[in-house]
C-alpha cells in the first residue's frame, strides 16, 4: 500500500495511489464513465512523501478546501500539491476526491530491521526510549547523598569531605588564629634571652649563717 490514497467522496472503496506518475481520467482506475472526463484529464504525482496534481486536459480540474466552499479551477499544464484532506475534483462538484494519508506503507511498517532502527510517536517503546534515559543517569550517578543537600554537591563536585562551607571555615579560623600567635613577640622568652649570662647572687641563707658565724667568732 502506498502513503496516500484518493477516498471517493460519494463512494466507499479507497484508492491506493502509486509511486510516480499515474494518469486520471474516465477509465476504471477511478471508476469514472463520465465522457465529459477525458481519458487523461490529469496526472496525479505521488514521490518522496509529496502529492502534486497536474491537469493536462482542455476541462480543467478543480480543488476545494471543504464541500462547503466553492471549487477552484486548477491552472492546466502546472503542477499544484495536493495535502491531506484537500479535496480535487475533475469536474465541478461531481467526481470530487478526498486526499487521505496512510503514513508508513504495510511493507516498511512490518519490517522489524526498520523497527529496531527506528522508533516513532505513537509506538509503544517510543516513551520508554526516554524514561530510560532519564533512569540510566540516576544509576550512573553513585556519589553519596549528602545530608547537605545538593548545595554542597555544587560546591565541590569531587570530594563530599571538603564541602562542608561552615566546618571550612572554622579551620581556617584556627589557622589565622595560630598565625596571628606566632606574629607576637613572647615577652618571657625575650627574658630569658637577656638574662642567659646572669650569675645569681648568694641566697639569703648563706648570709645569714655568715652572720651567726661572725657573732660567734667575736664572743
Amino acid at each position: 500500500m502506498s502513503q496516500f490514497e484518493l477516498e471517493p467522496v460519494d463512494g466507499d472503496t479507497s484508492i491506493p495511489l502509486p509511486e510516480g506518475e499515474t494518469k486520471l481520467g474516465r477509465g476504471p482506475f477511478l471508476g469514472i464513465n463520465d465522457k465529459r472526463v477525458s481519458r487523461h484529464h490529469c496526472l496525479l504525482e505521488n514521490r518522496l512523501g509529496q502529492l502534486r496534481i497536474k491537469p493536462t486536459h482542455v476541462n480543467p480540474c478543480f480543488c476545494q478546501p471543504s464541500l462547503e466552499d466553492s471549487p477552484q479551477p486548477l491552472e492546466k499544464d502546472r503542477w499544484h500539491s495536493l495535502h491531506p484532506g484537500d479535496l480535487f475534483s475533475l469536474l465541478p462538484g461531481k467526481h470530487i476526491f478526498r486526499v487521505v494519508s496512510t503514513g508508513l506503507d504495510n511493507t516498511q511498517r512490518k519490517n522489524p530491521v526498520h523497527f529496531q532502527e527506528c522508533s516513532h510517536p505513537g509506538d509503544s517503546d517510543y516513551e520508554e526510549e526516554e524514561e530510560d534515559a532519564v533512569e540510566d543517569d540516576k544509576e550512573d550517578d553513585d556519589r553519596p547523598e549528602c545530608p547537605y543537600g545538593t548545595s554542597c554537591y555544587s560546591m565541590c563536585k569531587s570530594d563530599l569531605s571538603i564541602c562542608h562551607p561552615g566546618k571550612k571555615l572554622s579551620s581556617r579560623g584556627n589557622d589565622v588564629e595560630q598565625d596571628d600567635e606566632d606574629s607576637f613577640i613572647d615577652d618571657e622568652s625575650e627574658d630569658l634571652d637577656e638574662d642567659s649570662d646572669y650569675v645569681p647572687s648568694e641566697s639569703d641563707d648563706s648570709v645569714k649563717l655568715k652572720r651567726q658565724k661572725a657573732a660567734f667568732l667575736r664572743k
